[in-house]
């Protein structure tokens, strides 16, 4: 399990010692967007987020947040909703073409959710990590200044022992270690 650990850190770091042009720069991204949380079947809710990092030519290293305000259960009948804010770190690997930086990216984080309403239960509040993935495309039509639009998929991990959650007033169940999607546009800088 260590040597894993280790393993899975040295990685990135080598990728970036080899990179041909190893000359770090700066980003910065400003972004809004919708994120999609269907098993737990919220409603739909735009988000805002930001990320800062450092980027070689073909890799970089990123920390983001990203925030959902409180988006009701679309059930009828129930008066139950929930706001995320979500923090992660990420490797980020990317394609440069020209002004176009096509990426993947991997990493891990915490999401923070609280809920309100009267069915607000500690089942649905907590801090519970989340691994995340997504590809996404920068676009530099200035030395400086460009578009970013970034997809990313979340894997919540909780320490509920039965992942199913059931709702009192209707006794339907929804999945406690949900995935959540989040797709978000904005400007992105570097220095």
């Amino acid at each position: 399990m260590r040597m894993r650990t280790l393993a899975l850190l040295a990685i990135p770091w080598v990728l970036w010692v080899s990179s041909s042009d190893a000359e770090a720069s700066g980003e910065a991204s400003l972004m809004l967007g919708r994120t999609f949380v269907e098993e737990l079947r919220l409603q739909d809710k735009t988000s805002f987020g930001a990320t800062i990092g450092v980027f070689s030519r073909i890799v970089g290293f990123e920390l983001g947040f990203d925030y959902m305000p409180t988006s009701d259960f679309d059930i009828p009948g129930v008066d139950l909703g929930a706001s995320v804010l979500n923090l992660a770190g990420n490797v980020v690997l990317q394609a440069p073409l020209g002004e176009f930086y096509p990426y993947g990216t991997l990493g891990y984080g915490a999401f923070f959710a609280n809920a309100s309403g009267d069915l607000a239960t500690d089942e649905f509040l907590g801090t519970f990590g989340a691994f995340n993935y997504g590809l996404g495309l920068k676009m530099f039509f200035h030395e400086n200044v460009g578009i970013r639009v970034d997809y990313r998929r979340f894997a919540i991990q909780t320490d509920v022992d039965d992942p199913g959650l059931e709702i009192p007033i209707i006794g339907e169940e929804i999945n406690a270690e949900p995935d959540v999607d989040r797709f978000l546009v904005g400007v992105a800088l570097r220095w």
